[in-house]
């Protein structure tokens, strides 16, 4: 959300500092209303979009980032809502906001906070939280902002609440001059092409089809167990030993009469996520990542040497919103090396952060380990491929322009694949595109998927379509 400057403006004086670490110290930060919307009144800033008609308005505050090199943070300030709503978009509404240029990427970002709630009236004061992470990024100067966006109603903000407090790194950079080598299988096999499998059970008939179509791989997911089996680790066993089963018995037999290779997903992970959307239970839950792990070393005995497999994809979608006992990349090295200690010739599937998306290929490391194929997800942009269903809206189109004015198109595709790209070419890395697709009604999707299969044949990427 872009800001006019104007000249009211308030001086927070030195009780803003980093709590955890008393060595690293914040100056005193200026907070000015981006326009007549926004007001300060002492310590509280408020923000007040009357009428009908969806608006913006904040206070920001610009800070020297250089005392925090290399450190993680977060922030919290307090917040109250009162009425906000006539958003169109999911991130509309209430905003914490942290803006900076990314020296990583090159490009000017943005991180919204994790707020509680955006729209609606709080019952009292809520705490918003917003997380740094140098990991992810580098930048050395950031624009803090508070308000609402694009929607109606009004914000208050207490900014004698904002507290700073220093926290471990997710994940550091480890790797970083690692060629990653293959067995010659791999190494020289051809660029396969195919589908994620259902939810359900296959059959014969869906692989003469597949056949038919020219596909060569199939990501198998074993998803969706029976409702309350994912936190119950006996319930959950006996679920993924029946898809264990119908891998064996049918899908494995009938990929290799029709031609098809085998990637073996553990698509919905024990212990499920903490909040039902960000960080897995077994980065702190060591019953479940024993569990995780021990099954794993299941896996690998049963299927020992198989060459219809193409590899064991170890998680899907990890996406760590804050330090854990073991983050996502450590999760998956632990594994990987659970598993060669028992087919030291099995192939790795590594999938990154933030769900798997080409964005964190920027700081992804690759594991420690040679013969791993590294996975991403192609969602770009969401509001295009999920258009209808959540909060986005219908109508965008490709090739056309976002929401935000960009272009969007075939050139814009290869932008966001272009961190994967680097990846693969820097460590010698063979790419696996585990998912990709668009809503069928969305105007274009099929020049959509055709130019990102044109993309992908180019960089002799693998790929599965989302689904069959």
């Amino acid at each position: 959300m872009k800001s006019t400057i104007r000249n009211c403006s308030l001086l927070l004086p030195s009780f803003i500092a980093l709590v955890a670490n008393a060595d690293v110290t914040m100056p005193s930060l200026t907070w000015t209303p981006s326009n007549n919307k926004a007001t300060i009144s002492g310590n509280i800033a408020t923000v007040t979009i009357t009428g009908s008609t969806p608006a913006s308005g904040r206070v920001n505050t610009t800070f020297d980032m250089s005392g925090f090199v290399g450190k993680a943070f977060e922030l919290t300030v307090n917040a109250q809502l009162s009425n906000i709503g006539n958003t169109t978009y999911g991130w509309d509404g209430l905003k914490f906001q942290f803006g900076f240029y990314d020296e990583l990427r090159g490009t000017d970002n943005n991180i919204d906070g994790d707020l509680p709630q955006k729209v609606g009236t709080s019952d009292g004061w809520i705490q918003l939280k917003l997380r740094f992470d140098p990991s992810k990024y580098r930048t050395t100067t950031a624009t803090l902002g508070l308000g609402i966006q694009h929607a109606t109603g009004t914000a208050r903000f207490d900014l004698s609440s904002l507290a700073i407090r220093e926290t471990p790194a997710i994940c550091e950079a480890t790797n970083q001059n690692r060629i990653v080598s293959y067995p010659t299988r791999m190494r020289d096999m051809p660029q396969k092409k195919g589908v994620m499998s259902p939810t359900g059970d296959m059959n014969e008939g869906d692989f003469r089809t597949l056949g038919d179509w020219g596909a060569t791989l199939i990501r198998f997911e074993m998803a969706n167990p029976p409702s309350g089996a994912v936190t119950n680790i006996p319930v959950y066993l006996e679920w993924a030993r029946g898809r264990l089963d119908h891998l064996e018995n049918v899908i494995l037999p009938n990929a290799e009469k029709y031609g098809l290779l085998v990637v073996v997903d553990l698509h919905t992970t024990i212990g499920g996520r903490l909040d039902g959307y960000y960080d897995f239970a077994l980065m702190d839950d060591d019953a479940f990542y024993e569990a995780w792990i021990d099954l794993w070393r299941e896996i690998a005995t049963r299927f020992k040497g198989d060459k219809r497999i193409y590899g064991y994809d170890l998680c899907n979608e990890p996406r760590q919103a804050s330090p854990r006992k073991r983050n996502y990349w450590q999760i998956q090295q632990a594994a990987a090396e659970a598993i060669r200690a028992i087919d030291p010739n099995a192939t790795i599937v590594m999938e990154a952060d933030a769900m798997d998306a080409p964005d964190a290929f920027f700081y992804l490391s690759p594991l420690s380990l040679d013969n791993v194929v590294y996975q991403v997800h192609m969602y770009e942009p969401g509001t295009f491929t999920h258009q209808g269903l959540d909060t986005n809206p219908y109508g965008e189109t490709y090739p056309g322009t976002l929401a935000n004015g960009t272009t969007f198109n075939k050139a814009w595709l290869r932008e966001q694949l272009a961190p994967v790209r680097a990846f693969q070419q820097k460590h010698h890395v063979r790419i696996l595109v585990g998912e990709f697709s668009a809503i069928c009604w969305a105007p274009g999707a099929e020049q959509y998927l055709t130019d990102l299969t044109d993309i992908f044949n180019e960089y002799g990427w693998d790929w599965c379509y989302m689904a069959f």
